[in-house]
């Protein structure tokens, strides 16, 4: 059986077009109130779930970002602070930025996971295929959960479930991160007891700052800042987070990232940019970054290769890159118009945010995947231009075009 769990109203509202004043001066703010995670509304169906379990597993997507690491972190955090037995497992390497974000070391591999358990949490991720060994935990499970905020929709026989076992779902896709979800599930497992969401707290708060890039990403809800002020309420406590966050790459592995040459493209196709990470130049970053430092992931790369992806988006309006990895192409998309990210990485197989996506293509053809990509940004400018030609140009209008 499916249930889809939802609000009384939207956990928060259609992402707004305007960017959000710098985090420092937000902090210090006194017209800018904190916002309490109880404002978060929480569909009883997942409450339902998470109280009556007796044992929970809370599993994170691969490759392992800040948000999917601080949400599993954060909720095993509450449910612990009830009494309850919880885990958390993300699949993969953590690089050192989730590292700090899972500070009190809760988050393990599947292989060092023992089941079964009757209650299967997914967060920050909707689909089986995403979260490795941790899958087959998914098969004896007699409920299965997932809170999410992108635009995936989960069923019942994508995640091969039994007639017998329940999917209850909360996917919220004008979230900023999952970890907003989270915050509004901890204050509620126990109404007037703050401890679980008190536990929870510090790892939120930073999955919260990792994945709106420190608030600087556009269309970040205000209210997801104010979430995040309750909790990081002063500029001590914000360098402490930030520092804590921003591993530096070796010199020598930044320079090979800064001299990657960047592909505008023509207004013709809407204009973008691209830039391309070849197979050799992605083993190269990799060598010479464990070179200096032996425990540098592949996620810490990835990373500060997403950094400039970010940066280029904020000056070109929409950016791509594609890397060439050891077992498939991953492309990742970035634009300041909502929706354009996900509807071209949709039309490559993936998905994500509206405006900031991504697909990994395995075992595929750089040179092909680009093509495919430039092809994908061609048909949106084409649609684009044709609902201005008949004057329906707009971001509903858009929206209704995707996937």
């Amino acid at each position: 059986m499916t249930t889809t769990a939802t609000a009384a109203t939207a956990a928060l509202p259609a992402i707004p077009s305007r960017r959000l004043p710098p985090l420092r001066e937000a902090i210090v703010d006194a017209t800018l109130h904190a916002l309490p995670p109880e404002s978060v509304p929480v569909p009883a169906a997942i409450l339902d779930v998470l109280r009556s379990a007796t044992r929970i597993l809370v599993i994170g997507h691969v490759p392992p970002d800040g948000d999917c690491v601080g949400s599993a972190a954060g909720l095993v955090a509450a449910l612990q602070a009830m009494g309850k037995d919880a885990v958390a497992v993300v699949d993969d390497a953590l690089p050192a930025s989730s590292r700090a974000i899972d500070s009190r070391g809760l988050v393990q591999r599947a292989a060092d996971v023992d089941g079964p358990f009757d209650a299967v949490v997914l967060v920050d991720v909707a689909q089986r295929t995403r979260i490795g060994g941790a899958a087959r935990f998914l098969d004896g499970a007699d409920h299965v959960v997932v809170i999410d905020h992108h635009e995936d929709v989960p069923d019942a026989v994508t995640f091969g479930l039994g007639a017998h076992q329940q999917l209850t779902s909360w996917v919220a896709p004008d979230t900023d991160a999952a970890a907003v979800l989270v915050a509004g599930i901890a204050c509620a497992l126990r109404p007037g007891d703050d401890g679980p969401f008190q536990a929870a707290a510090p790892m939120l708060a930073s999955s919260m700052y990792t994945d709106t890039l420190g608030f600087r990403a556009p269309g970040t809800d205000v209210r997801t800042l104010q979430l995040f002020k309750g909790v990081v309420s002063d500029l001590t406590r914000l360098d402490a987070l930030e520092a804590a966050l921003t591993p530096s790459l070796p010199p020598a592995t930044q320079a090979i990232i800064d001299a990657l040459v960047v592909d505008v493209g023509s207004s013709r196709d809407g204009g973008r940019a691209t830039f391309s990470v070849s197979r050799a130049t992605w083993q190269q970053l990799l060598q010479t970054a464990r070179a200096v430092d032996p425990k540098i992931t592949e996620g810490d790369v990835r990373g500060a290769l997403c950094d400039r992806l970010d940066d280029l988006r904020d000056r070109h309006g929409v950016s791509a890159m594609v890397l060439d990895e050891h077992a498939g192409v991953r492309v990742s998309i970035r634009s300041i118009d909502d929706g354009l990210a996900s509807r071209v990485a949709t039309r490559l197989g993936g998905g994500g945010h509206g405006r900031a996506a991504a697909a990994f293509i395995v075992d595929a053809d750089a040179s092909t995947v680009g093509e495919r990509l430039a092809h994908g940004f061609h048909q949106e400018h084409l649609a684009a231009s044709a609902l201005l030609r008949v004057g329906r140009l707009s971001a509903p209008a858009i929206a209704s075009s995707s996937s």
